[in-house]
């Protein structure tokens, strides 16, 4: 078996930006169990990350439901080499 993703978007409740999804957070899962998880800050990267996992068009539908401040559950089950293209490093990483 595979792992499973679900990506939650962090959108900002107040201020000029209020409505921007300023993070994301990526939890993984092993038969059912969370096994683990990080956050990125959005810096418009998520179709292309998510797209080596689903495709370009089903990242970009993605991306837009985040936007509504609805989770997304990734169909399908990944290997943790592919959950690695889903990490965006940082400076200095």
């Amino acid at each position: 078996m595979g792992y499973r993703v679900q990506i939650r978007p962090f959108l900002l409740t107040e201020g000029d930006f209020k409505g921007h999804m300023e993070y994301i957070h990526f939890h993984v899962f092993l038969d059912g169990v969370e096994v683990g998880r990080w956050s990125e800050t959005n810096i418009g990267q998520l179709p292309d990350s998510l797209g080596k996992l689903v495709g370009r068009a089903k990242a970009i539908e993605y991306d837009r439901i985040l936007r509504t401040n609805i989770e997304v559950d990734v169909p399908g089950e990944y290997t943790e080499e592919q959950l690695r293209l889903l990490h965006t490093p940082h400076r200095g990483e």
